[in-house]
């Protein structure tokens, strides 16, 4: 009995070992590096006859997230895996009868944010926005 456990843990062990080293040697997700992120720059903000414009860099689709918020109401859109130059935040206020004012700011270090505060949450809804080859275009001419 004693030499067909020892024979059984040995097998055991044989096989534990094995099937360690196919993982490793078949995952290739263990060896390889994390994709690097590409960060989008900003490179200009511009606000004209209630369009405004946020040129950038990035190749394809640009990474975002679109709140709507009351109390007061406002649109919150964070561009992800971008960022702003030093000091280029930018307020405007009394944008149009219904849009009181927008901001642009760093909000961390990879997320530019962009908060429209207006009198109701529905002319936050009947906001355009586009991403029109490399810039990112909010018209709040739609609202009336």
């Amino acid at each position: 009995m004693a030499v067909i456990t020892r024979r059984y843990t040995r097998s055991v062990d044989f096989l534990t070992r094995l099937l360690a080293i196919l993982i490793i040697a078949l995952c290739p997700c263990l060896t390889l590096k994390a994709e690097e992120v590409k960060i989008a720059d900003v490179l200009n903000i511009g606000m004209k006859s209630g369009i405004l414009t946020l040129k950038h860099n990035a190749m394809g689709d640009i990474k975002f997230k679109k709140r709507i918020y009351d109390g007061p109401p406002r649109l919150v859109f964070d561009l992800l895996e971008a960022k702003l130059p030093a000091n280029n935040n930018f307020n405007q206020t009394n944008i149009s009868n219904e849009i009181t004012s927008v901001r642009v700011a760093q909000f961390d270090a990879t997320t530019v944010r962009i908060v429209c505060e207006a009198k109701t949450l529905s002319a936050l809804e009947k906001i355009k926005i586009e991403n029109i080859g490399q810039t990112l275009v909010f018209n709040f001419l739609l609202v009336i």
